[in-house]
């Protein structure tokens, strides 16, 4: 790790995450913070994209295709951040393209 590395200090609410990660980064052979930035980076990579296609379905014009069909244009709060968290809706958007 460089320098000018960017440094974040993880807590863990939950104590079984903890030893988990430790106990795959020990069958992986890497540190526990690799296997973490390794694991955070595909699970931010995703909400990236779905937060993209996301604002790009919401927010299209009325008449414009889209992956979400709108009945109604956009308000517009279409924009806005939901409530929903980004696994939730990576949840959601999966079950949606399995329909």
């Amino acid at each position: 790790m460089g320098s000018d590395a960017a440094k974040f200090t993880l807590r863990f609410r939950n104590r079984q995450t903890h030893e988990l990660l430790g106990l795959v980064a020990d069958q992986l052979g890497m540190s526990k913070n690799r296997l973490a930035e390794q694991m955070l980076e595909r699970e931010l990579d995703a909400a990236a994209r779905l937060v993209e296609r996301d604002s790009t379905a919401l927010c299209a014009p009325t008449g414009a295709r889209s992956a979400w069909p709108r009945t109604s244009p956009p308000s517009p709060r279409c924009c806005a951040r939901t409530s929903e968290s980004p696994l939730a809706r990576r949840e959601r958007v999966l079950i949606e393209l399995a329909i």
